[in-house]
């Protein structure tokens, strides 16, 4: 087979693998939060099959998913897109392998998660949006970028290294260690032990070698302290910022309130 492939995704939310999505990107089953900007998953997925194959002509949903995971190289895609189906047929009884109908549950399977109203942890920001909060390294020629559109429910934010003069963003362009550690503005958060960070492939068993160009990144809950650390440089500490609370109740209907502050 022409390409390498993943057939399946460890969710860290659920502690689950998902039978259908090879991306490093995990989602959750929360409905969308109140004034968040969620659409669904077709979005982004759409957004990465035309940046990466622009010309290749996706057949049906699935291919769309397959193409958005990026795991197909050269060669044959539509072949490749078929073996990756294949592989699930072992999940159904032979007589439905037989009349076509697992092929077709799994293609079901994909147009229902494609239309899921949800905002994967991990996509990136598109060119122009504004969503990004970038602040130079001292002494460095990056910068980090901290950017959460749509996670406002997760209460996460993501964060990757740019180059500072292009915007683009790079793969750990540098010897470093990111660390959560103690933090003064939300001290319930893990990190009264400091705690060391990595990056959303690795905790997927990427090697760093095989992250593809520019998609590294790191996921870090509201109010998290870092410490980025670098050899021979100073270190560099920064909080992710805290949003304001969600206003979770507008619909809870014709309501008398009590507040406590």
């Amino acid at each position: 087979m022409a390409g390498r492939s993943q057939s399946n995704l460890y969710d860290p939310n659920t502690g689950q693998a998902h039978s259908i999505l090879p991306l490093p990107l995990s989602t959750s089953s929360q409905p969308p939060s109140p004034g968040s900007s969620q659409g669904t998953l077709r979005e982004h997925y759409m957004r990465a099959y035309h940046l990466f194959y622009p010309h290749i002509k996706a057949r049906h949903d699935w291919d769309i998913v397959v193409l958005a995971t990026r795991s197909f190289t050269d060669g044959d895609f539509y072949a490749h897109s078929d073996e990756i189906l294949e592989c699930h047929f072992s999940d159904f009884p032979s007589e439905q392998v037989k009349d076509g109908s697992a092929r077709m549950q799994l293609l079901r399977q994909a147009t229902e998660f494609l239309d899921t109203r949800d905002t994967p942890t991990g996509a990136k920001p598109c060119p122009g949006e504004d969503d990004g909060h970038i602040r130079p390294i001292p002494n460095s020629d990056y910068s980090l970028r901290l950017w959460g559109k749509g996670l406002e429910l997760k209460r996460e934010y993501c964060l990757d290294f740019v180059h500072s003069a292009t915007g683009e963003p790079v793969n750990s362009p540098f010897e470093f260690e990111l660390w959560a550690v103690p933090s003064t503005s939300a001290p319930w958060l893990p990190g009264a032990v400091k705690s060391r960070i990595y990056s959303l492939e690795k905790s997927f068993g990427i090697p760093q070698e095989d992250i593809m160009p520019g998609e590294e990144k790191f996921v870090l809950l509201e109010g998290t302290a870092c410490l980025l650390v670098r050899p021979g440089m100073r270190s560099v500490h920064f909080e992710v910022p805290i949003r304001l609370p969600l206003d979770l109740n507008r619909n809870l209907g014709d309501v008398d309130q009590i507040k406590f502050n």
